[in-house]
């Protein structure tokens, strides 16, 4: 039988590589194919590539090394070659080996029906299970995906266009992440406006603030969505510290580039319904009950989490207003009505006079709306409590801070 064409690398750079895995595991687990990556080599430009393709949304890279091509005895001419293989198995088998060894790794890649995809180390040898791709489907993937071109249109949210705010704008991101719903159809994504971020969902209202706001974005255009997928590939490649930007042409999808790195990722699912501003302002309580220190806040509130035995999707804290400052308490029914606990907890703080008048019906939030509130401010940042009773017409607890406010709706 005659051998298939082949393709061996050698002096594989893979730090360049590793760098991403985070973001295409980040796309790959959205997968539910098992041979979830691509691995195509252009015989022109002599370049290796990377590829995870899911739904409407797909990542690619170069893999830099050293390549020997061996095209088959009697084949027919053809620019791209490639293969089906699994991203789990290859980044679990490079885990294994330190950088070291990793310069020690050479890769042989057998194409067609009877494809392989050998891994050596030493005397290790890994043969990992491949997927036969015909001939039309890698070309239809090396020129819409690697060969594709970003739209001519004028770009309506560009990271680098933030200037000395963009690190402002990644840290209101991550903030904001601990608020996105865990629906993956509702309130999934995050509204973007030319001066600050608003997630939002039955539980809470987060809002996090520029520092100076944008040029490019109107304060008084519709917000631009961002879905948390997008999101979450900026955090990860924010604490890589790798250089990235990140441009939307619409609300279909956002384009991220970084070095020989590329990212297409689905945005049309992103579904946002934040209040407007006239209903933002409305909803903050006239009356300030009290002004209290972050770190007093916390210390308080996290006291309760071990308590907690019931659903953990619901914990919920009440407020009180008394002389000596606001009282947290916990009652907890346990499960099935044992193991039942009562906690309690002042944060000593003085009380406005007009606070506490209009303060007496305790009510109770998400305890863990209100804890990721507060732990990303430092100790002694001063945060506002305004509250007052009255339900339908003040439903939520509001905290603010100059930078960062949350609305913790009231719980029946």
């Amino acid at each position: 039988m005659a051998k298939p064409s082949q393709l061996c690398i050698k002096n594989i750079d893979f730090a360049n590589f590793l760098a991403y895995e985070d973001v295409f595991s980040t796309l790959s687990h959205a997968s539910k194919e098992q041979m979830n990556a691509l691995i195509v080599y252009d015989t022109l430009s002599n370049a290796l590539y990377f590829v995870i393709e899911e739904a409407a949304s797909y990542a690619f890279t170069k893999i830099q090394g050293d390549f020997e091509f061996q095209m088959a005895e009697g084949a027919e001419e053809q620019q791209v070659f490639g293969t089906g293989i699994s991203s789990d198995l290859l980044f679990y088998t490079l885990a294994n080996y330190s950088k070291e060894e990793q310069k020690g790794i050479t890769f042989t890649i057998e194409f067609g029906t009877e494809g392989g995809f050998l891994i050596q180390m030493g005397s290790d040898k890994v043969a990992l299970p491949c997927k036969y791709l015909t001939h039309a489907k890698l070309a239809d993937n090396f020129h819409t995906i690697i060969g594709g071109e970003l739209p001519e249109d004028a770009p309506i949210f560009q990271l680098s266009q933030f200037g000395e705010g963009r690190n402002d704008f990644l840290k209101g991101i991550i903030n904001s992440s601990k608020f996105l719903s865990k629906d993956e159809r509702k309130n999934n994504a995050y509204a973007i406006y030319g001066d600050k971020i608003v997630v939002n969902d039955k539980r809470h209202i987060f809002v996090y603030r520029y520092d100076t706001a944008t040029a490019f974005i109107p304060k008084e255009s519709e917000p631009i969505s961002l879905h948390k997928t997008s999101a979450r590939i900026f955090m990860l490649m924010t604490a890589k510290n790798l250089p990235f930007d990140a441009i939307m042409f619409d609300n279909s999808r956002v384009y991220l580039t970084s070095g020989e790195f590329i990212a297409v990722v689905n945005n049309s699912i992103a579904n946002i319904n934040p209040p407007d501003v006239a209903t933002l302002k409305a909803l903050i309580p006239e009356t300030l009950v009290t002004t209290v220190t972050a770190g007093a806040l916390l210390t308080s509130t996290s006291f309760f989490t071990g308590f907690y035995r019931g659903n953990a999707e619901y914990r919920p804290i009440t407020f009180e207003v008394q002389d000596a400052g606001i009282k947290f308490l916990l009652k907890d029914s346990g499960v099935s009505g044992s193991a039942s606990c009562n906690v309690e907890r002042i944060v000593p703080c003085g009380i406005y006079e007009e606070g506490k008048k209009k303060n007496t019906e305790n009510p109770s939030v998400l305890s863990d709306s209100l804890i990721s509130f507060v732990k990303d401010f430092l100790p002694g940042d001063a945060i506002d409590i305004r509250m007052e009773d009255n339900k339908k017409l003040h439903p939520a607890v509001y905290l603010e801070n100059p930078k960062r406010s949350v609305y913790l709706a009231k719980l029946d």
